[in-house]
């Protein structure tokens, strides 16, 4: 959720236009807006569009740091190189990257739910997650929602796949 407040001019109950001269009241009203409110297409269009984005981004960070990490430890800050292996990120912000990935997987996943666009999910379920964890996380929530036949096929898709935990 995003914290915002509006500011507006307070009008009297028989004015059309605010008083030029005495300050008129200005009023602040609190408002919340959701990040992804699950109310229109164009919001999970572009929750697909970041997540693409971001594994985009991980991948590239995944390759830097096989390759240039090792420079990162033993370059001296002075080199002129050594901007280029110093914001590396570590194995460890990595691992955290891709969880925030994930969750954002599965927040599409319970869209595609939601919308009844079950196709949709099987496809995106069982082309994107890459940990196990993210599709247990999936059978619990078919199983909730009572979609036997999507659950069960989730779990032919655990069973027939080699994830890592």
């Amino acid at each position: 959720m995003w914290d915002y407040e509006i500011l507006g001019v307070w009008l009297k109950d028989n004015d059309l236009e605010p008083e030029v001269f005495p300050k008129p009241l200005i009023a602040k009203i609190p408002m919340k807006i959701p990040f992804i409110s699950g109310e229109s297409w164009w919001n999970q269009k572009e929750l697909i569009k970041s997540i693409y984005t971001q594994q985009f981004i991980i991948d590239h960070e995944k390759f830097r740091n096989t390759n240039w990490f090792k420079y990162k430890i033993s370059r001296n800050p002075k080199d002129f190189i050594a901007r280029y292996s110093s914001s590396i990120m570590s194995s460890a912000d990595l691992g955290k990257k891709e969880e925030e990935i994930e969750k954002l997987g599965l927040e599409f996943f319970r869209e595609c739910i939601v919308r009844e666009e079950l196709e949709r999910a099987l496809v995106f379920a069982g082309k994107y997650f890459k940990k196990q964890r993210s599709l247990e996380v999936c059978v619990s929530l078919c199983n909730k929602l009572n979609l036997g036949t999507i659950a069960e096929k989730i779990n032919e898709i655990l069973s027939v796949s080699d994830f890592s935990k």
